[in-house]
């Protein structure tokens, strides 16, 4: 039997709509990773924002008093 031939796999049948899938898939589903403990991808993606923001402002001051 060929298998590209038979029928799409359908992994979430309740989205019928690609917007709908990624609202589920980034705010509502919790994420799989290691260190998330249980956040959802959006909540991990806007801590690890403030994170990197934070990181690079206060790397900037201090290159800045370094360099005057």
């Amino acid at each position: 039997m060929n298998m590209a031939a038979s029928a799409p796999v359908i992994l979430f049948p309740d989205c019928t709509d690609l917007g709908e899938f990624m609202n589920h898939y980034n705010n509502e589903r919790t994420n799989q990773g290691k260190h998330c403990q249980g956040s959802t991808p959006m909540q991990t993606f806007q801590d690890g924002k403030k994170l990197y923001q934070k990181h690079v402002f206060e790397n900037s001051d201090e290159e800045e008093k370094q360099v005057a």
